[in-house]
């Protein structure tokens, strides 16, 4: 590349006589904004070495709309990024002998969609679901990027499009769902970290739940809660509800972050007065009461069975342990941060934990945000949670 070159006693190459550049290729991103315009200036330093010659060093760019080079003499020159393209800087001395180049690769990348951006920082940064999945990886890799902050919160930092970046737990997001044709944006909202088991082993990075509910829907038609959520078997996903089905698969092929979502373990009740659990991989799953409220000693037997452990000893998700604390399932009261609506009306949402005590009814959240049981036949609202 325009310098002889002499192999040395212990196998290296060096160069024997001409220029040599600090590299010989490099790649620049440049960013536009919502106008088109590019937000920041990026530039690099290029560097060249002379080796048994002497004299001035001449720079020049093959391409001066993708990238400029200056100054035009000396050994050190700053690369201007301008437009996407390739252009080749070329060292040599100033009569044009012992010419080398560098390749230079300029891509510029393009503003979000209004309907791909997930989540806004505080700073105003857009990001998408894969920058998300981005996040998710980089807390999974830090034993460490999980912490509580100083009213108590879980929160975790980590990396997204090079930017640091702390969540906690209820920061809202947004998907889009694709619903006869058309997206319509939900709310979801983040339960936890590092908390559900992954099906292929280790642990998902973030868990969500749905803030805003999906269109009603049954648990099944023929109005059972024989085999729970999920069947029977452990084997095979046999059995148990119609609505499991719906939402992995008609659903979860509607969600934009659908490449994203992990399958984790999700452990049921198998219904009709059983005592008997199995666990299931799922992509799209209903909440468990014990994911909820805290396990307690229930005096209402229409629910005993569903505040058992449906969470494999996880207990309470962070958020739910935040916002409902030590209040019991059945308090009169209710809990406004646990009514969901649909169409800005609220509405009961379904749990995917049976009734302990029929055959036929599975708990859910009526509209003041305590816990109540329906008809497995009822059209009620879907609230899924999910993992990235």
């Amino acid at each position: 590349n325009g310098a002889q070159y002499k192999v040395n006693e212990d196998g290296t190459i060096t160069p024997n006589k001409g220029i040599s550049l600090s590299q010989t290729t490099f790649n620049i991103q440049l960013e536009e904004d919502e106008a088109g315009k590019i937000k920041e200036e990026i530039t690099k330093t290029l560097t060249a070495s002379l080796t048994g010659i002497e004299g001035t060093i001449k720079w020049t760019s093959s391409d001066e709309t993708v990238a400029t080079v200056s100054p035009k003499e000396g050994t050190n020159v700053t690369v201007k990024a301008l437009a996407k393209g390739t252009t080749t800087i070329t060292a040599s001395l100033a009569d044009g002998t012992y010419p080398v180049t560098c390749t230079v690769t300029v891509t510029v990348k393009k503003p979000l969609a209004a309907d791909e951006v997930a989540y806004t920082d505080s700073n105003g940064n857009k990001y998408s679901w894969e920058h998300i999945n981005e996040f998710s990886a980089s807390i999974l890799s830090n034993a460490n990027s999980v912490t509580t902050n100083a009213d108590g919160v879980m929160q975790a930092t980590g990396t997204m499009n090079g930017n640091t970046v702390t969540i906690s737990v209820g920061t809202q997001m947004t998907v889009q769902v694709t619903q006869s044709g058309t997206k319509k944006a939900y709310k979801v909202r983040v339960l936890g970290f590092k908390y559900d088991e992954l099906t292929s082993g280790g642990k998902a990075g973030i868990t969500f739940d749905f803030v805003d509910l999906l269109p009603d829907a049954q648990m099944n038609s023929s109005g059972t809660n024989v085999e729970g959520w999920g069947g029977s078997s452990t084997e095979s996903n046999d059995g148990g509800c119609a609505l499991r089905g719906t939402l992995n698969s008609t659903t979860l092929a509607s969600l934009n972050n659908k490449d994203y979502i992990k399958a984790v373990n999700k452990t049921y009740y198998l219904g009709n007065s059983s005592t008997e659990t199995r666990t299931k991989s799922d992509k799209l799953w209903l909440l468990a009461c014990s994911e909820i409220w805290p396990q307690n000693s229930a005096t209402d037997t229409h629910y005993a069975r569903a505040m058992g452990d449906e969470t494999g000893g996880k207990g309470q998700y962070p958020l739910y342990k935040t916002l409902v604390g030590a209040t019991a399932y059945n308090d009169s009261s209710g809990n406004s941060s646990l009514v969901k609506k649909l169409n800005n009306s609220s509405k009961f949402w379904w749990l995917r934990s049976p009734d302990c005590n029929s055959s036929g009814f599975f708990c859910g959240v009526v509209s003041n945000g305590s816990c109540h049981i329906g008809s497995a036949t009822s059209h009620c609202g879907v609230a899924p949670g999910f993992c990235i």
